[in-house]
């Protein structure tokens, strides 16, 4: 909990060696408006530590870091702290499967199952191939579950009761539910297609040339100095409680299998990136693939399209992309949110006026919410709309 609300000024951009900013940012009043609301989320919710970047033209314009990383070693939060993702980790099996797509080595109209060695089929519609598409726009109606380990629990050959791997209503292709299993079976087709390990993938492909060295699944080897702790509210107790053992948890790969294991990694406890690589590609989206901070391209812009564009839910959600819509007209905010282990983070971006909020806390509790949850992604991603769309 904070002892103070000090700001730290965009001059610290400058600083990080990830997201440099050309020169200080004039101040505009939208900044300065925007700051004060962040003081506030800050300060109503008791947050442990918090990470809020604004970025607007490819240029880091506001940068705060408050509070704790770690309660147990008063560790002072910073933007390159690791957090876990949560369901934000899910866009980057869809980059993996896109770039892939632009080799023509994967087809987003083929079905998934030419891709995963077996029959992907709802066995309501058995007649019906889910592709690729459909796993990437959340319209597959496979379901969503943590307790397998394995995409063999969808297999037919290998799992009698495959069936309950789908929702118990809708036609793939139409029907839209986000799903976690939907990136684990993405995450699959990219091993198979590629030969490695999706983790390493990710690293050969993306991380390393987007210069994303806090980028992990797995912890072994890290200093846990740089983790996040999480932290969760107790109403019994009225305190926070440290949430450690599962954001440090190291992932065994002794009997890991290219194209059925891919849910160690795609499951819980997920992706750990700090909130300044996240907002790397963050701004590679913004910016038709091409990241401005080191021009690195991670996708074509056609790509970049395919992603945002509004798929079967058509108020809703692209590839593991949500919007808000705004009173502006036109005005379209593409967002994402996650949330793990008391932890919390979230992006906002426009096109209009290519500016975007990436923001990530641990802690927090709203005396206002129901049972005083966290409801750090939902205001400051409302801040954020609020202030810059007038």
């Amino acid at each position: 909990m904070f002892k103070k609300f000090a700001f730290v000024s965009a001059v610290l951009a400058m600083l990080l060696v990830c997201l440099p900013a050309s020169a200080k940012p004039k101040r505009d009043k939208k900044i300065t408006k925007f700051d004060a609301e962040v003081t506030r989320i800050i300060k109503d919710q008791a947050l442990i530590g918090a990470n809020v970047i604004v970025i607007r033209d490819g240029k880091v314009v506001y940068t705060r870091s408050e509070g704790l990383a770690n309660q147990k070693r008063e560790t002072q939060m910073t933007a390159d702290h690791i957090l876990r993702l949560g369901a934000n980790g899910r866009i980057f099996p869809v980059i993996a499967t896109l770039q892939l797509v632009e080799q023509n080595l994967i087809s987003l109209t083929a079905d998934a199952s030419d891709y995963l060695g077996f029959q992907l089929r709802n066995p309501r519609y058995p007649d019906l191939p889910i592709t690729v598409k459909m796993l990437l726009t959340n319209t597959s109606t496979v379901s969503d579950s943590n307790e397998f380990t394995s995409i063999n629990y969808i297999n037919p050959d290998k799992n009698p009761d495959y069936a309950n791997a789908y929702r118990p209503t809708g036609k793939p292709g139409v029907a839209y539910f986000t799903s976690a299993r939907n990136a684990s079976l993405l995450s699959a087709i990219v091993e198979r297609v590629s030969g490695m390990r999706f983790d390493e993938y990710l690293k050969a492909n993306l991380f390393d040339p987007m210069g994303m060295d806090s980028a992990c699944y797995d912890v072994t080897g890290i200093d846990r100095d740089r983790f996040i702790g999480g932290y969760n509210w107790s109403e019994s107790e009225n305190r926070y409680l440290a949430n450690v053992t599962n954001i440090y948890k190291k992932l065994d790969f002794s009997n890991y299998v290219l194209g059925e294991s891919s849910i160690l990694l795609t499951g819980l406890p997920g992706l750990g990136m700090s909130t300044n690589d996240f907002a790397k590609v963050i701004a590679a989206l913004m910016n038709g693939g091409v990241c401005p901070f080191n021009q690195v391209r991670i996708l074509s812009a056609e790509s970049v399209q395919q992603m945002l564009r509004l798929q079967v839910n058509k108020k809703r959600s692209g590839m593991f992309i949500g919007t808000n819509s705004t009173d502006v007209e036109g005005y379209t905010v593409y967002l994402g949110t996650g949330v793990t282990y008391g932890l919390s983070c979230v992006y906002a971006f426009n096109l209009t006026d290519n500016i975007a909020v990436i923001g990530s806390c641990t802690g927090g509790h709203d005396p206002a919410a129901p049972k005083g949850r966290n409801t750090f992604n939902r205001d400051l991603r409302k801040a954020f709309v609020t202030i810059f769309a007038e």
